[in-house]
């Protein structure tokens, strides 16, 4: 019997003995080796849409797939962690088949990522996502920012180099929640980095990677970071990234600034500005609020 119909067979079985609708697919399908398959830049491709010519789903060894830089879609195809949304002439659509198995994949891959356990991670996940829908915006991000510490060396190194870094661990980490949300959203005039909806808030953010100078002058730094979140905020209000989303009149209005550090590995500041526009595309903005001793 192929693994994929194992998992789902077990999970039946423990559904039906224990009658509680909990997550059995995490208990009975553990999925700690395929999240070991998996970098950091290729957290999007999992956690969205994947599209893939069918004659490329082939048959596929843990050998082959150790020695290759490329996500293995075929693999989680098989083991069912991906399933056939729908079908375009030769390619077919790929995505995560339910809510259980997203938090399970989810989970197993936070933490892969922090070297800590599962129960931890999902408790971990708990806080932020308690955090998140309750529009605690700044303390959902100083919370995540513990979570980055914890990350290792080995698996950061990279992080200098590769922008997306940071902004794919918040992808995944809004992708497990489960909250309306999108990555690189194209507008007419450019293409923002994220926004993130609640029942309440929708939230336009921008990423910026701060290389600190060779000063050691922590108001140098602080200052430096303080021009890098204004110009976060000053794209998403140029570029009007806001301006299409279909809950703009209808939410409370956020853009968010938000700055990693090459050197830390982690989050070094935030800029938060409630705004709102009219029917007739008149702006407001209120006062923005710069944090970084926070996340010193």
């Amino acid at each position: 019997m192929p693994i994929s119909r194992c998992i789902i067979h077990t999970a039946y079985v423990c559904f039906f003995k224990n009658s509680e609708d909990l997550n059995f697919w995490i208990q009975k399908g553990k999925t700690n080796l395929l999240a070991k398959l998996i970098s950091i830049e290729h957290v999007k491709d999992i956690a969205d849409e994947i599209k893939i010519n069918k004659n490329l789903i082939v048959p596929v060894s843990i050998a082959d797939i150790q020695k290759s830089p490329k996500f293995p879609v075929s693999l989680f195809f098989q083991s069912g962690y991906l399933t056939i949304k729908k079908q375009e002439g030769t390619n077919l659509i790929l995505e995560i088949p339910n809510t259980e198995v997203r938090e399970s994949l989810m989970g197993e891959l936070w933490a892969s990522f922090g070297n800590t356990s599962v129960e931890d991670a999902f408790a971990r996940i708990q806080t932020l996502t308690d955090l998140l829908k309750q529009d605690k915006f700044k303390e959902f991000l100083i919370e995540f920012n513990r979570d980055l510490a914890t990350i290792p060396y080995n698996t950061t190194n990279k992080a200098p180099n590769y922008e997306g870094y940071y902004h794919s661990h918040v992808h995944m980490l809004v992708r497990y929640i489960g909250q309306p949300f999108c990555s690189e959203d194209a507008t007419s005039k450019g293409r923002s980095d994220m926004w993130v909806e609640t029942d309440k808030v929708i939230y336009f953010i921008e990423f910026k990677r701060y290389n600190p100078s060779k000063t050691k002058k922590e108001d140098k730094k602080k200052e430096e970071i303080n021009t890098l979140i204004q110009e976060a905020i000053g794209q998403i209000f140029n570029k009007q990234y806001y301006i299409n989303h279909t809950a703009l009149y209808d939410k409370v209005t956020y853009c968010i600034g938000c700055t990693f550090s090459t050197e830390t590995r982690k989050i070094c500041g935030v800029g938060i500005q409630q705004f709102s526009v009219s029917i007739g595309s008149s702006l407001m903005k209120e006062n923005l609020d710069i944090f970084l001793n926070e996340f010193f």
